[in-house]
This record gives C-alpha cells, structure tokens and sequence, in this order.
C-alpha cells in the first residue's frame, strides 16, 4: 500500500487532469476509445502510447503517433 501512494504522489507531480471539451466519434469498433483520442486532440499530445487494438490499427490521428509501448521505447534511445 505504502509503495502505491508513493507511485501515485510521484505520478501526480507531473500528470495534469483534462477535461476535454471536444467530443469525437472516431473509433467505430469501440466508441470508449473516441475518450482517449479526445483527451490526447485536446491536451496536445505526441503520442498515444497503448496495447489497445482498435487505437492502434489507427496508428495516427490528427498527427498524434499512436504505438505501442515498446516502440516508443525504441524511438526514444
């Protein structure tokens, strides 16, 4: 329990909550996603960073990179 807290507290030094304002209607096969894709349009977000199937058959949208965790791994070294 005690590890958690501190992974959440160090996690929130950094993290800001958004509350996209957009509402989109991209992800045809699970509409949940269009959540994601909003938060990251709004926010101004790089890259989408997922193991979800249906984000990454979109691999990007509105020049946001959607990959999974090991490439952007790769891209980053």
């Amino acid at each position: 329990k005690e590890e958690a807290t501190e992974l959440i507290k160090l996690l929130l030094g950094f993290l800001h909550v958004i509350q996209p304002v957009i509402s989109l209607h991209v992800v045809i096969r699970d509409p949940d996603d269009d959540k994601i894709l909003e938060c990251a349009v709004f926010s101004h977000s790089e890259f989408i960073v997922t193991y979800d199937k249906d984000l990454l058959d979109l691999r990007e949208y509105q020049q946001i990179k959607i990959l999974k965790p090991d490439v952007l791994l790769r891209l980053l070294s």
